[in-house]
């Protein structure tokens, strides 16, 4: 018995280091996170949000008076358990515009939570379709959202496998990995900015 309860003991307490280990591996690297978020903040004049000490931060800015957040996700449980980890970018339209795309590349489509019903489609632009998997059943709004300009912001990104989805008035921009850096993520925030562009003078004129 005696032999037992102090079996039973070692298992507690190396339990109890393995958590706590764990613990201290996720708050450092959350506290990486949180630190690159705060530069970027002062940096780039945009509003630093955190919620708790545990939770990832994001960052807020307006553009063309639309609100745009990045932000991180790490785990695939809870509340955002269909959510898969990486970095987010989303942007929010005040009107709805009855359209909707989505762009990823072949390798990713594992990636799409909710994958839309809707033919493939091409651009005829070979360094765009070469790399690029477009879904929509609004060719029109597409082509004219996929300026030269914007293909080549979303080409640029292409090493860090965006997926570009729009529903009605919401634009998200996502990529598989936690950005720790700041040329990657300015990178994403162009494009975003320009599908932004293209999507605002089409609502406007509709």
């Amino acid at each position: 018995m005696i032999n037992d309860a102090v079996f039973l003991a070692c298992g507690l307490v190396i339990i109890v280091i393995i958590v706590t280990l764990v613990f201290r591996i996720e708050q450092k690297k959350i506290r990486k996170y949180v630190e690159f978020f705060q530069n970027q903040a002062a940096r780039k004049n945009r509003r630093f949000v955190r919620s708790d000490s545990f939770s990832l931060p994001q960052l807020h800015f307006t553009y063309r008076d639309i609100e745009v957040v990045i932000f991180m996700t790490q785990l695939r449980s809870g509340r955002i358990s269909r959510i898969p980890p990486g970095t987010f970018i989303v942007a929010d339209f005040p009107v709805k515009i009855d359209c909707q795309f989505q762009i990823y590349q072949e390798a990713d489509r594992a990636r799409i939570v909710k994958p839309l019903v809707a033919p493939y489609m091409k651009l005829q632009s070979d360094p765009f379709d070469e790399v690029f998997m477009i879904r929509s059943k609004d060719r029109p709004f597409v082509e004219s959202i996929f300026t030269y300009e914007v293909q080549q912001r979303l080409l640029a990104c292409r090493a860090y496998k965006p997926v570009v989805e729009f529903y009605q008035q919401r634009l998200a921009i996502s990529v598989p990995l936690l950005i720790l850096e700041e040329k990657i993520l300015d990178g994403l925030v162009e494009a975003c900015r320009g599908l932004i562009d293209r999507i605002q003078d089409i609502g406007e004129h509709q």
